[in-house]
């Protein structure tokens, strides 16, 4: 379907997601269209592609792979803060009212201003969230309240444009699926297949309450309370505002960074309090008779390090991301490069309760 702004190309018979041949080939046709850079994007200018499907394995889970990282933040992101926050309404000056323009939900929301330009790219630092998951009963609560919207006076009359044609694409699927499905998001880059893998273990959990019941006991009986006080913090210094107080939203999370492709790999590159995350992931994902010493004795120096500053209170996320990196910077060379999740003790405990996960990979 072609709009104004956004070429959507729907395909009408569902595809494979864990064929890494299917998924290569859609990463190169997407990419045909052109990836631009989140700081130089022009909505106007440039084109926004978004290859849309049904999974084969999953169905009624849709996921959407865009070209435009940038684009993508802008039409998902007011949604995102609808349906990930406990009450769906804790973004809400009111609870009924929303902006027209996805920019202005940092007023409209009483969300942080920061967070908001961080999460949808506004910031030097940070390009913006990489991909999406969102349960289709939540989507169409927001497109419920979005058609009662009383529209405030846009900063960028363009990206609300672009924010309303993606709604239209919902209401598709809600009228293909109701609520049954959930929409998945990914984006262009070098990480897509991670992503990908990382979003489609989000949709998993939505759909199969066996599978969700299973991670729920293993979170609770195998993850340590210094772990999960680690992962809560790691967590909320990015974009998982919510996730201490929702433990839904905390252990969907904790799902899919445990067990998706390369998150060990990214959470030891990326530095700072993701190496927190990294250690975790490291845990959970070696066989026992695997799992060096120096990797549980990093984890025990990491945790000394968090509780000797009050595990960031009253101390910057900057300077705890520091402190976490000098840690793990000591330990590094001692521990793997690379993981098999397939291994490790969550995945086998996930499949030895017949609730074997699918990885993409």
């Amino acid at each position: 379907m072609k709009n104004t702004l956004l070429e959507i190309s729907w395909e009408n018979n569902p595809l494979p997601i864990a064929s890494k041949e299917n998924l290569n080939n859609l990463l190169e046709e997407v990419k045909t269209h052109g990836v631009v850079d989140v700081k130089k994007f022009d909505p106007q200018k440039d084109e926004t592609y978004i290859k849309a499907f049904e999974t084969s394995e999953l169905p009624g889970c849709v996921i959407c792979i865009f070209n435009s990282r940038k684009a993508m933040n802008e039409v998902l992101f007011r949604a995102s803060l609808f349906v990930e926050t406990t009450d769906c309404k804790l973004y809400f000056t009111n609870g009924e009212y929303f902006s027209d323009d996805p920019l202005e939900a940092g007023q409209t929301y009483g969300a942080d201003r920061k967070f908001v330009d961080y999460a949808v790219g506004n910031t030097p630092a940070y390009d913006g969230i990489r991909g999406y998951d969102l349960p289709g009963k939540k989507l169409n609560a927001f497109l419920a309240k979005a058609a009662q919207d009383k529209t405030l006076p846009a900063k960028n009359q363009t990206y609300a444009a672009m924010e309303a044609e993606f709604l239209d694409f919902l209401r598709t699927l809600r009228r293909k699926y109701g609520d049954d499905y959930s929409l998945i998001t990914s984006i262009a880059i070098p990480a897509f297949i991670s992503i990908t893998s990382h979003e489609f273990l989000h949709a998993q959990y939505f759909s199969d309450a066996r599978l969700r019941e299973n991670v729920d006991e293993y979170v609770a009986s195998h993850l340590s309370d210094r772990e999960i006080k680690l992962l809560i913090k790691c967590l909320k210094s990015s974009i998982y505002t919510t996730i201490e107080e929702d433990i839904y939203y905390r252990n969907n999370e904790i799902f899919a960074y445990m067990l998706g492709k390369n998150e060990y790999e990214d959470s030891s590159t990326r530095g700072g309090l993701f190496y927190t995350r990294a250690l975790c992931v490291l845990k959970h994902n070696t066989p026992p008779e695997d799992l060096t010493e120096p990797a549980a004795d990093c984890f025990d120096a990491m945790y000394k390090a968090w509780a000797e500053n009050d595990f960031g209170q009253g101390v910057s996320a900057d300077k705890l991301a520091e402190i976490s990196g000098k840690v793990f910077e000591e330990y590094k060379s001692q521990l793997p490069g690379t993981l098999d999740v397939k291994k490790g003790a969550f995945y086998k405990y996930l499949t030895a309760k017949g609730t074997a996960p699918i990885i993409v990979e």
